[in-house]
């Protein structure tokens, strides 16, 4: 997976010169392509947006010396990260800036190699909030604010300096400030810092009764939506389970009507509203929510059209909401001894909400297609920004997939695109979102003609993904679905054919043959079936010294009728185009096997004839028979047609060469 970098453009003070360009070389990293770390200091604008280069674990070498070990570079990051518009002397940034740092900073974390240089880059981030901590007032805006930023980015730091002596009571004591600014940057903080949940606890005790006085008595309404979404987040600390709600019944539904009032309202920047979207996502783990949510056709309007907007930081709300309200959140399945257990231990047992159930879920899903998700989900994938995450991927993965989920909406989704949008989905990001893409795409595959699906050179762009959900590791599903899949792909033409055998895909397909399922090997021998028209894998099955021949003759006899349709059909095609098959002792004892079956009685000589045998003995009883081995395969089919004739079933036909055969 390509290691997302940052480009920040614009002027710079002239001291950052000197590593504004600097080539990537050694360790893995592709030639002509670099870093560019260039922050603006007297510039209007900066624009950001992601780079791909070395892979995660092959940059550090060439990197670090440029970010930290010189000139504090990793500070001038942090700089930009604490960076409060609002001030005097701030840096001149765009609405994106903050939250592109935040992804630079999760890649450059993500990238070190071991605990040593984890260590050195959190005790720079320590360093750098306690020398601003006790500063004057500014001073405390801009560490609070560095503190954010990096929650955003590599938690896991973030969530040390909150532990820093101070910090947190530090929050709390701003976020009860008289001034609009000092209380918007502290509770923002709060909102982030409340993901841990011992940082929660702390927030739920001595911080709820005052965000509840906050958003009461705030003058500003940027001030009231933060502190709305502060206690959005702390009342869907229970998650899922509707036995753990933390506020009383009905306050949940009183702040997604008030969040939802401010997305529609669209007067407010879009800013407060993004903020609004960020409490409906938290709010959206509610069954209730998700059930008003998806009935305003409004709000859903108004949330899918902000996520077209210049600003890119809503995006992880938007799709948080949508994978809350379609269930594509992964769910742990508890088996019934388990739960029996925890009954008899009297331990805590997560309750579904009656409104999560299936039917639930398949109603909202309806919802949102006709609210036109799909259209809203490819522009997103489009988007050229830094802070499309691959969390972020891994998330719109999950609702396409959710989308597909029923058959009937297959058709809708591959109408606006969603067919197109999911290839690069399911070629980046996670291992989970890659699989749900591939999944997605397969199921499309399965019932959608896959050139209408993937018009053009595309339909080869779905094959890679596909062949990688081939895995012994992915669930029966997965495989059976990719199997199917391939097979549809593999009837299409030989282009298609040769991709899949060149990714390899064929020893995977061969090695399910084998599968006890019986669903999955009846796929991959259907899938096989249509693979054999391709020439190099015919040639698999007439290389001497391999069983392939012999299990399609083996499953061309089994009771599974579908299972014997597709090995006989694999067999029917390969004998045709190779007849040199029928040279090998296996061919000619199955000519023996039929004149013996020709030799037991009219009816099953008729069986015999009323199948596709006879042009096939015919072939093989016009062969040239100079050769010894052929000749024994003529003379055996002659022999079957000749018992034929006499039967009456066929009538006699006089070749050139004066051999008489049937008409």
């Amino acid at each position: 997976m390509p290691f997302q970098g940052l480009i920040l453009i614009g002027q710079a003070d002239p001291k950052l010169r000197p590593f504004i360009y600097q080539p990537m070389t050694g360790h893995g990293a592709m030639s002509s392509q670099f870093i560019f770390l260039f922050f603006a200091r007297t510039a209007n604008h900066v624009w950001a947006r992601t780079y791909s280069h070395a892979p995660t674990g092959q940059l550090v070498p060439k990197l670090w010396p440029f970010i930290y070990q010189t000139n504090d570079r990793l500070k001038n990051i942090l700089q930009v990260l604490g960076t409060v518009p609002e001030l005097s002397d701030a840096l001149p940034l765009t609405d994106d800036t903050r939250m592109t740092a935040s992804v630079l900073t999760s890649k450059l974390y993500d990238d070190l190699r071991c605990d040593s240089e984890r260590e050195n880059f959190s005790k720079i981030c320590e360093e750098y909030i306690t020398c601003n901590l006790p500063a004057n007032s500014s001073g405390n805006l801009h560490a609070i604010h560095v503190i954010s930023g990096l929650l955003q980015g590599p938690f896991d730091v973030g969530n040390r300096l909150l532990n820093l002596n101070g910090v947190m009571q530090n929050m709390i004591t701003l976020s009860a400030s008289e001034k609009e600014l000092e209380q918007i940057v502290a509770v923002e903080a709060l909102i982030l810092a409340a993901a841990k949940a011992s940082h929660a606890n702390f927030i739920t005790t001595n911080g709820v009764s005052l965000l509840k006085d906050i958003y009461k008595g705030a003058r500003s309404e940027a001030v009231m939506i933060r502190a709305l979404v502060g206690l959005c987040k702390l009342g869907s600390a229970g998650g899922t389970d509707y036995s753990m709600r933390q506020f009383a019944e009905g306050s949940t539904g009183k702040l997604a009507k008030q969040c939802r009032k401010w997305l529609c309202n669209t007067a407010l920047d879009s800013r407060t509203r993004r903020w609004a979207v960020e409490g409906l996502a938290y709010l959206a783990l509610d069954a209730d929510v998700k059930e008003e949510l998806v009935q305003d056709g409004p709000v859903l309007q108004a949330m899918l059209e902000l996520s077209q907007t210049s600003d890119k930081t809503v995006l992880y709300a938007v799709v948080s909401t949508l994978v809350h309200c379609t269930n594509s959140y992964e769910q742990k399945e508890h088996p019934p001894e388990m739960v029996e257990l925890a009954k008899c231990t009297k331990q805590h047992i997560p309750e579904e909400h009656p409104k999560d159930k299936k039917e639930f879920v398949v109603s909202r899903v309806k919802k949102l297609l006709q609210a036109g998700v799909v259209s809203a989900l490819v522009c997103m994938v489009k988007s050229d920004s830094a802070v499309l995450t691959d969390a972020c991927k891994e998330l719109m993965s999950r609702i396409f997939l959710a989308l597909v989920e029923d058959v009937c909406n297959r058709g809708t989704v591959v109408a606006e695109g969603g067919g197109k949008a999911l290839i690069p989905l399911a070629l980046g990001g996670t291992d989970t979102g890659r699989t749900k893409a591939a999944q997605a795409l397969a199921k499309i595959a399965i019932t959608a003609d896959p050139r209408i699906a993937f018009p053009g050179e595309r339909v080869y762009e779905v094959v890679r993904p596909l062949v990688a959900l081939l895995d012994p590791e992915k669930s029966a599903l997965q495989n059976f679905e990719t199997l199917m899949a391939l097979t549809n792909l593999a009837s299409i033409s030989d282009g298609l054919r040769k991709k899949i055998v060149k990714e390899k895909a064929v020893p995977a397909i061969e090695n399910y043959m084998f599968e006890e399922h019986e669903q999955i090997r009846q796929a991959a021998t259907e899938c096989m079936c249509n693979l054999v028209l391709h020439s190099q894998v015919q040639e698999l099955f007439v290389a001497d010294g391999n069983d392939r021949l012999k299990l399609l003759v083996l499953y061309s006899g089994e009771e599974d009728e579908a299972l014997a349709r597709a090995a006989s059909g694999a067999l029917a095609m390969l004998t045709a185009s190779r007849v040199e098959l029928f040279c090998h002792p296996i061919g000619v004892r199955g000519l023996a096997i039929v004149l013996n079956l020709m030799n037991a009685g009219k009816d099953l000589a008729e069986c015999l004839v009323a199948s596709n045998l006879v042009e096939i003995l015919s072939h093989l009883a016009h062969l040239d028979s100079c050769d010894p081995e052929r000749k024994r395969v003529t003379d055996a089919a002659q022999a079957c047609l000749s018992k034929a004739m006499d039967y009456g079933l066929i009538k006699p036909y006089s070749y050139k060469d004066g051999s008489t055969l049937q008409d």
